[in-house]
């Protein structure tokens, strides 16, 4: 339904596993995808991780054309 909530993430064999409360089948993920997100997933090196989404859904802003200025 595009309708993205919160979710709990671990890592567990070099994978990140992500699960969410009434959501038994997920389809995509979004990390740090707002403008208030406080991202905490970093390497071993403590370099922290972009903002980054697992789907091709269209975006709110997709079609917009930028103002001429």
């Amino acid at each position: 339904d595009k309708k993205f909530v919160p979710a709990k993430a671990e890592i567990a064999n070099n994978q990140i596993i992500v699960t969410a409360q009434g959501i038994d089948s997920p389809v995509a993920v979004r990390y740090s995808w707002s403008n208030w997100s406080e991202g905490n997933l970093t390497n071993v090196e403590g370099f922290p991780a972009t903002p980054f989404r697992t789907d091709t859904f269209d975006l709110i802003t997709t079609g917009v054309k930028a103002p001429k200025y």
